[in-house]
């Protein structure tokens, strides 16, 4: 998913110690409200590759509209784009996985876990080499879910549109030294003039433009048109005619 510009940020990320007491889970949940982060809702997918005859997928939401609201995008998506699996919403509100941390912090989250429960659940049995483990199902779920993050993330239709009309010459290739950057990078560009050269964030916006040089050379320090340094993914795109080409940059604080 990162090769595609999202209008809000996602976020992939593995607790440690749940089992013990949600302990990674509960840490970050209350470092963001402490921050005051905006977060418009976890999906978290716990033991989701054991299934039996149901091809079910328990999908707990609890009675919040904004996580009734995931768990709904959840069962429409996968109807939608013909996934396959049975998704069984349900309004109970189980504390015993990591959704329910950032429930404890007031944000949106929902538990997705299988109906036909593992049958070595919390043992050194419970491995992706056991005969219960079901390689399709696991897919299945993992589709459904990356298919909800897409919609609820919204693809940026505007840098899509760019990133589909991009050159693929090789010898008319962007290269930039180093990257990842911290304080500057060195935009290489190919022998093409007058041409503006675009810069947007991994969230689809555009926060940066140049007029290509003659020495075909760009010096970036990674600020945005008001000045403002924020680590993260950028995509470069270099306007040629009706096409573009194009090129990854990652700044790092």
């Amino acid at each position: 998913m990162s090769l595609y510009p999202w209008k809000y940020t996602i976020k992939f990320i593995n607790w440690n110690a749940e089992e013990f007491g949600l302990y990674g889970s509960d840490a970050h949940a209350r470092l963001a409200r402490s921050r005051g982060d905006s977060i418009m809702g976890v999906i978290n997918g716990d033991m989701i590759a054991t299934q039996t005859s149901s091809n079910a997928v328990e999908v707990y939401t609890s009675t919040r509209p904004g996580s009734r609201a995931i768990g709904d995008t959840f069962y429409t998506v996968n109807q939608r784009y013909g996934i396959g699996i049975n998704v069984r919403r349900s309004t109970e509100a189980p504390s015993y996985s990591d959704h329910y941390s950032y429930w404890q912090q007031n944000y949106e989250a929902i538990l997705g876990i299988e109906y036909d429960f593992c049958p070595y659940y919390h043992t050194t049995r419970d491995r992706i080499t056991a005969s219960t483990f079901d390689t399709i199902f696991f897919t299945k779920v993992v589709k459904a879910m990356v298919a909800t993050l897409a919609t609820l993330a919204q693809p940026d239709t505007q840098l899509s549109y760019i990133a589909q009309r991009t050159i693929s010459n090789p010898q008319a290739q962007i290269t930039a030294s180093p990257n990842p950057f911290r304080a500057q990078t060195a935009i290489r560009l190919p022998l093409l003039t007058n041409y503006p050269v675009l810069v947007y964030n991994a969230g689809g916006k555009l926060v940066k433009s140049f007029i290509q040089p003659a020495a075909n050379q760009i010096f970036w320090d990674g600020r945005d048109g008001e000045g403002k340094k924020i680590p993260g993914v950028y995509f470069l795109f270099l306007k040629a005619g009706e096409k573009y080409l194009s090129y990854k940059l990652t700044l790092v604080d």
